[in-house]
């Protein structure tokens, strides 16, 4: 099943991505430049923060907004900074679901908790809404399943526990063991789709991949006169 020739398919606005990885593997860096790659151009996306990670502010071009209010309606970068497990994410959620065509970026995805009603109509009718979602998770035994169930790309780098190896192994045509055998910062990359598997080599430096932010911010145009 695993494959090293292909070139792998990327997500687009009709998919959700698992990042599943524990600390010090890469895993945000790499979810940082998933979210680079995507359409907050033409579409607001809402960068979920619950752990206040210095890398996801140092973003060139996010706009912080409250969660407690409305959907932005124009493309961009927002960050929302809920706390964690209480539900005040999920209004912000169900106004995602109902708007369509905004995409959800979450960081330690298990703060949403498992039993969020908004944060399952996300995942299982986003597809069709427009509503993609890259969630990130370095405990995925504590995730939603419906994060599991309903990605359409896994992103897997080194797991400790052998609980969260467990998890994600339902979902991937490999032994998920193999991750101990990975180099530093490489990942088992899923097109669940496709049933393609592939390793990949670790994502651009960090900096680097702000800067792919910075020049894909649109710049506007001086008058004259």
């Amino acid at each position: 099943m695993q494959n090293e020739s292909k070139k792998p398919r990327r997500p687009d606005d009709s998919h959700r991505v698992a990042i599943i990885g524990q600390n010090g593997t890469g895993k945000t860096v790499a979810g940082v430049f998933q979210l680079s790659q995507r359409s907050y151009n033409r579409m607001p996306w809402l960068v979920v923060n619950y752990k206040g990670d210095e890398y996801l502010d140092s973003i060139p071009g996010i706009e912080e907004i409250s969660h407690e209010g409305a959907i932005p309606e124009h493309p961009g970068l927002y960050m929302v900074r809920p706390p964690p497990f209480d539900g005040t994410l999920d209004g912000l959620l169900m106004r995602a679901w109902k708007r369509g065509n905004v995409g959800i970026y979450l960081d330690e995805g298990y703060c949403v908790g498992q039993h969020s009603q908004a944060f399952r109509l996300v995942l299982t009718q986003g597809r069709s809404l427009r509503v993609p979602v890259i969630a990130l998770s370095q405990r995925p035994v504590w995730l939603s399943k419906f994060v599991m169930s309903e990605a359409n790309f896994f992103q897997v780098f080194h797991l400790n526990a052998k609980d969260d190896r467990k998890t994600v192994a339902e979902y991937l045509p490999v032994d998920v063991n193999y991750t101990e055998t990975l180099e530093d910062y490489h990942s088992l990359y899923f097109d669940a789709g496709k049933r393609a598997l592939v390793t990949l080599g670790p994502v651009p430096f960090g900096q680097d991949v702000l800067n792919i932010f910075d020049m894909r911010r649109p710049r506007r145009t001086r008058k004259l006169g």
